[in-house]
């Protein structure tokens, strides 16, 4: 039983089918993000520890730990303890193991912790003394708790951590730094060989870290959960969808709509440039915030949030230009964009290599990189399976959106498991441009909530949104919605959770990806705007207002406009082309094309004309009625209500005639 949940085996706790712990798995892209950067963290000894509380018990047993590896070392020689620590050539394989990670570990980024203690040994306050003389009764614990608490206090101003603890208890279950990646499954298990005090906290700083990885993909916009805006500096329908009804008589009126969007990934200066002002106010790591930040061996490598420049030789054409946000310590990713392709997470380890190792990357000014980022972003006017220069793709590209009635069928659609489901994507047509930012207050206080635009304007949607609301009551507020924009590009709901009568009154609100913030009247009044803004816009689209109002996500099916009697897009004969087969379920589409919709995302139209083909295969199979079957049945429809209207309307003549005769 023991080891098959120590493996991950669903069968220990039940059936394969209910009591699995797949529902539970974190061995995902965020889990080894995490786990990455509570390693690294560990490692280098570092003084962010996620503030995961540990007993002071725990912290005089690690310093006890250190104080006999040092205190052995002195008794060895009085010069240089760090030769001292070791191993010797005859030692045996664990002995060498050990040896080589208490001199790295003490002699590396514990250095300074490990000098405080040689001179605390040399004058006798030796904690691993302390705790033997308390094991063997030599000394009472009121005599020996009050020295071991002033070393713990020493020691703690010295640099112990519970980084620095969880080193020895990694090594202590098998897991040591070889250079390779540690795995979630590998983590989960060696936790197992601690004792249960140290389980629970490496499990709590773990959660810290996956928690963290989690909100800071959220902020950035790039968090999968289960739909992603499609985003760019331009983004467009190109032609009317290609409409399909694929479930015949059972729900004629259903359709399935085919949308070609094209894409202009880029980002302009502009845009770049109030990001990157949005990103130091909402406090992301700058040269002013820094810190200490990352360290080894005393040389700063702290990733600050601003423009890089990459200029090496291989760039015949020009200069690569990054705006670099590092959204903090929470995170072990940093926000990245370029003119061309817009914005992507990439690992804080791979910008360390390239701007600290390798100085691929070179810090500028805005000034500097405004002419770069113009120049990239003009010739970036290509296809996207074009390049302009080395490694540099045009920015435009063209993606399927599969949206409407989709549900009925999912069960029909040809994506076998070893094959990626489609992801599920939101498009929004129009240009990041215009979406203007809020205006200013009289005082010079910027306004909650900041979009991507260019201008400094309210839009008169905005002043229309703001009359729609009479005003903050206080705490008759609690409960309603508000929304903000985190770093230009996300739009996140939250609710007001409690109203604190004080000097103008503060509220508080919690957002839907967790994060807490106060606001005065000011702020809280533009959160409500920019929530009902949205909520007209959905309804606008066709959202019930119940639901554009809800938190929640959902889709909903695309609106066509219903006609009477549908006109397929193949004439009568026209449908033996056995290459095409999915027109024959294929109508015109009459309808208005929406603003924004959900649906699933193809990049590549080969592959999703297969699908559909292998999908009006089946249909066929299962004689469901094709476009053709529906019209007529709809024109026998039509015939037979336009027969019953007009024998009505006889009917009706030949009773006011009997009626006119018996007047006369």
């Amino acid at each position: 039983m023991l080891g098959a949940l120590t493996q991950g085996d669903r069968r220990a706790t039940g059936s394969a089918n209910s009591l699995g712990l797949g529902s539970f798995d974190m061995d995902n892209l965020y889990g080894k993000r995490a786990l990455n950067t509570m390693t690294e963290q560990i490692r280098y000894c570092s003084r962010n520890c996620n503030s995961v509380d540990v007993p002071d018990k725990l912290y005089a047993d690690g310093l006890g730990v250190i104080d006999s590896l040092l205190a052995t070392a002195l008794e060895d020689t009085e010069d240089s303890w760090q030769e001292a620590l070791k191993p010797y050539d005859d030692d045996c394989e664990s002995e060498s193991t050990w040896g080589e990670f208490a001199y790295h570990l003490l002699t590396g980024p514990c250095k300074r912790l490990a000098d405080n203690r040689v001179a605390a040994i040399r004058d006798g306050r030796n904690v691993a003394r302390y705790l033997e003389s308390l094991a063997n009764g030599s000394e009472t614990p009121e005599s020996v708790k009050p020295k071991i608490t002033d070393e713990l206090s020493a020691a703690k101003e010295a640099g112990i951590n519970l980084n620095v603890l969880a080193n020895i208890w990694l090594f202590d279950v098998g897991v040591i730094d070889n250079g390779t990646t540690l795995r979630v499954p590998k983590f989960l298990n060696r936790a197992l060989g601690m004792n249960l005090d140290k389980q629970a906290i490496m499990t709590e700083y773990f959660l810290k870290c996956l928690e963290q990885e989690v909100y800071g993909a959220r902020s950035a916009g790039m968090y999968d959960m289960g739909i992603k805006t499609i985003s760019g500096n331009r983004v467009d329908f190109s032609e009317k969808p290609r409409s399909f009804c694929f479930r015949g008589l059972v729900a004629k009126d259903e359709r399935v709509l085919l949308y070609k969007v094209k894409v202009d990934s880029g980002i302009t200066f502009d845009i770049a440039l109030q990001m990157y002002e949005e990103a130091k106010d909402n406090g992301a790591v700058t040269p002013t915030n820094s810190g200490d930040g990352w360290n080894t061996r005393g040389r700063s490598r702290v990733i600050t949030t601003g423009f890089y420049c990459d200029s090496r030789n291989y760039l015949r054409g020009g200069k690569k230009v990054f705006l670099i946000i590092n959204p903090g310590s929470h995170s072990a990713s940093c926000i990245v964009l370029r003119p061309n392709s817009g914005r992507r997470l990439c690992t804080k380890h791979n910008l360390r290599e390239r701007i600290f190792s390798s100085n691929n990357l070179s810090p500028m000014g805005p000034t500097q990189a405004k002419e770069i980022w113009d120049w990239e972003f003009a010739q970036a006017d290509l296809p996207s399976t074009e390049l302009y220069q080395f490694s540099c793709v045009g920015r435009h590209a063209e993606v399927f959106i599969l949206s409407g009635d989709l549900v009925p069928i999912l069960n029909k659609l040809n994506v076998s498991e070893k094959e990626r489901f489609p992801r599920i994507v939101r498009v929004e047509a129009g240009a990041a441009s215009e979406t203007p930012l809020e205006d200013h207050d009289s005082d010079g206080e910027m306004e909650l909530c900041h979009t991507r635009g260019n201008s400094g304007t309210v839009s008169d949607d905005d002043r229309a949104g703001e009359g729609t609301i009479v005003g903050l009551t206080g705490s008759d507020d609690v409960g309603k919605g508000v929304a903000r924009k985190f770093l230009g590009e996300s739009v996140f709901r939250g609710t007001i959770t409690k109203y604190k009568e004080d000097d103008g009154g503060t509220y508080y609100v919690r957002y839907s990806h967790g994060k807490k913030m106060k606001m005065d009247s000011y702020q809280a009044k533009h959160a409500r705007r920019l929530f009902e803004k949205e909520v007209k816009n959905l309804i606008r689209i066709g959202v019930p207002a119940m639901d554009a109002s809800s938190l929640d996500e959902y889709t909903t099916g695309a609106s066509i406009a219903k006609t009477r009697v549908r006109h397929p897009v193949l004439g009568a004969g026209e449908e033996s082309d056995k290459d095409h087969c999915e027109r024959i379920f294929e109508d015109e589409f009459d309808g208005e094309i929406p603003k924004s919709l959900v649906g699933f995302e193809f990049h590549d139209e080969e592959a999703l004309d297969a699908l559909l083909q292998h999908l009006a295969t089946k249909l066929i199979s299962e004689g469901v009625e094709t476009a053709r079957d529906l019209r007529n049945l709809e024109m026998m429809e039509a015939k037979a209500v336009k027969k019953t209207l007009s024998q009505t309307h006889q009917a009706i003549g030949g009773m006011a005639s009997d009626d006119g005769n018996g007047i006369e």
